[in-house]
């Protein structure tokens, strides 16, 4: 009998949606300081989604 892979898919979704969650709020507190913390927000969550993608395309490789 084989071993269940270590790999969860839902690890890789989480990942990345964590990453988009973060950038997104990184995007908003640095929007805050200059007055546009939606503009900077969701600027934030589709670089997060970017970043994401890298993070998860590295660390899954093999999903």
């Amino acid at each position: 009998m084989t071993e269940p892979s270590p790999v969860n898919p839902a690890g890789a979704g989480l990942t990345l949606v964590a990453t988009m969650l973060l950038c997104a709020g990184l995007g908003a507190a640095a929007g805050a300081l200059v007055g546009v913390p939606v503009l900077l927000g969701l600027v934030g969550l589709f670089a997060g989604g970017v970043v994401g993608f890298v993070v998860v395309r590295a660390r899954f490789k093999d999903l």
